[in-house]
């Protein structure tokens, strides 16, 4: 991985040439007031990916260091939250980890055989750093479809630091989104979940706002 940081090689030229279309884009969305959830280099503690494990953990972190510092001070991005997140799956949760001052939330990506799931081992590793979490990828792979309900009473009462789920777009072979399983209005309907209407913009106090108990029982709001 080293060889996209590495002046001098047509790797790197060709690595900083994409950093620099990829950069113009996302500071179009800057310019528009919108964050961005960036999830670079994500699933990287398994083999499946060019980033992958077949990597040193040095290396992961110098790219992972490199692209911040390009995107944040070099082309001054300042609307990026960094999500850095490992396959439950896979182990060494941490092992890759780039730091505090690069990272913004930890994540875990998730796919269970199992309509229930407790405590993950990848929530309680990534949990020490004290980082926002979340649930970066899930997708049930067990048999029929799963209970959306069961979802959200695992992460509330197993994993309840996770503050957003993001479910995998249906495959092929596999049915994954929220929509294409069952009791999907009940668990919009959860007390855990919140639609756009409920979310605080910063445009107006809290005392106009509904108010929103968000995992661990604090209500949202200007700091």
């Amino acid at each position: 991985m080293e060889q996209l940081i590495t002046p001098g090689s047509a790797v790197y030229s060709n690595y900083m040439a994409k950093l620099d279309k990829v950069a113009a884009g996302l500071k179009q969305f800057q310019d528009s007031g919108a964050v961005i959830l960036w999830r670079p280099f994500h699933e990287m503690n398994g083999n499946w990916f060019w980033w992958g494990n077949n990597n040193s953990s040095v290396s992961y972190i110098k790219v992972w260091q490199h692209m911040y510092n390009c995107f944040t001070n070099t082309k001054g991005l300042n609307n990026l939250l960094w999500v850095y997140a490992p396959n439950e799956g896979s182990g060494a949760y941490l092992n890759t980890y780039p730091g505090d001052s690069y990272v913004d939330i930890c994540g875990m990506d998730y796919y269970p055989s199992t309509q229930t799931f407790g405590t993950l081992a990848v929530y309680g590793a990534l949990k020490a750093k004290g980082k926002v979490m979340a649930f970066t990828e899930y997708g049930y792979r067990g048999t029929g479809q799963v209970d959306n309900i069961n979802v959200i009473s695992s992460i509330r009462n197993n994993n309840p630091l996770c503050t957003y789920l993001m479910y995998w777009n249906d495959d092929s072979d596999r049915k994954y989104s929220m929509t294409s399983n069952v009791n999907t209005t009940d668990l919009m309907n959860d007390p855990w979940s919140i639609d756009r209407s409920e979310v605080w913009t910063g445009s107006t106090s809290m005392a106009s706002e509904s108010a929103i108990t968000p995992p661990g029982g604090v209500v949202s709001g200007a700091p």
